[in-house]
């Protein structure tokens, strides 16, 4: 049963990538493109970071902070996107100024959701049993690589996207008729 519950659970992680490829691909254009790249690094850098961390055991609460911290990843990207949106169509600005201040203002909201997030999986580290103990660390880490990939690597690739076309507003899925 462990080994057909891990390749069902494989399986599902599968799909739930591709749902969250295509919304973000739908939603965003080339922001999620860049967001899609950005969350394809996060998971192999979570998985490396989980095979080589000696204390990680991934039981159900494991995968559950898996989850969790693919899904604060994924969040972190939609307010940096948000925030490029509300920042190109309030201030009617220019797309690289547009994302530079985007960038900017979701900095602030993504570090104070993850490092209450992290205080809150020290706590459970802490004071919890094995299996929460389990969930926090793997919790923990994914939210640290959450924050390096969403910072830095969806940073470097709107940039490098930015440096090809930097005034294609459908490209970024900033066209002001898609937001209305």
């Amino acid at each position: 049963m462990g080994e057909e519950a891990l390749r069902n659970s494989i399986i599902a992680a599968g799909i739930g990538l591709l749902i969250i490829f295509v919304l973000m691909l739908m939603l965003y254009k080339g922001l999620g493109v860049a967001a899609s790249f950005a969350l394809i690094i996060y998971v192999q850098l979570l998985i490396v970071a989980l095979a080589i961390v000696p204390w990680v055991q991934l039981t159900l609460p494991g995968i559950a902070g898996v989850i969790l911290s693919i899904g604060m990843a994924v969040d972190a990207n939609v307010i940096i996107f948000e925030r490029i949106k509300e920042t190109r169509f309030l201030g009617n600005r220019s797309i690289p100024s547009s994302v530079k201040s985007g960038f900017q203002k979701a900095l602030r909201t993504i570090l104070d959701a993850n490092i209450t997030t992290i205080l809150g999986a020290i706590v459970m580290m802490i004071f919890g049993t094995a299996g929460i103990k389990s969930f926090a660390l793997i919790l923990l880490i994914g939210i640290l690589i959450s924050l390096f990939t969403a910072v830095f690597i969806t940073r470097l690739l709107v940039n490098c996207f930015l440096a090809i076309d930097d005034e294609n507003a459908v490209l970024y899925g900033l066209k002001r008729s898609e937001v209305a």
